[in-house]
């Protein structure tokens, strides 16, 4: 867990996440999810869209860029962090190989808090940003 005083403006996020995104992946997510749609599930269907194959729920390549975020500040993270303007901007498909980056826009301190706003976003093996966004959290 990083510190505060530690933390510079245009500082890396260090993450070691690499996730192959699967069906059976897909699938128990969607049955966690409550999320049936067959562009996720349904792979003959999926073969008839634009994708050409299953693609992963936006919610579930989400959670890597939080891990990244929770590993890096804890529980600042955990108990106080914000994913803001989350942006779709490319699909996750089955077979895809996915990392969180992540890179310090801002510290600031605001009464007791200790705030760390960073860009963040995902890429797949190709390295091709399929979400972005940014990320705020408390660090220690």
């Amino acid at each position: 867990m990083v510190k505060f005083d530690d933390i510079k403006v245009g500082d890396e996020i260090p993450a070691d996440i690499r996730r192959t995104i699967n069906q059976d992946m897909i699938d128990k997510f969607g049955e966690v999810s409550v999320d049936f749609n067959p562009l996720h599930v349904d792979p003959e269907f999926a073969k008839t869209t634009p994708f050409g194959t299953t693609i992963s729920h936006g919610s579930l390549t989400i959670t890597f860029i939080m891990q990244m975020m929770a590993e890096w500040l804890g529980d600042g993270f955990l108990r106080e962090g914000q994913m803001i303007g989350m942006k779709f901007i490319a699909p996750v498909k089955s077979g895809d190989t996915v990392s969180p980056h992540g890179k310090v826009v801002d510290k600031r301190v605001e009464g007791d808090k200790k705030l760390i706003e960073c860009d963040v976003w995902l890429e797949n093996q190709d390295g091709t940003q399929t979400i972005v966004g940014k990320a705020i959290g408390q660090a220690a």
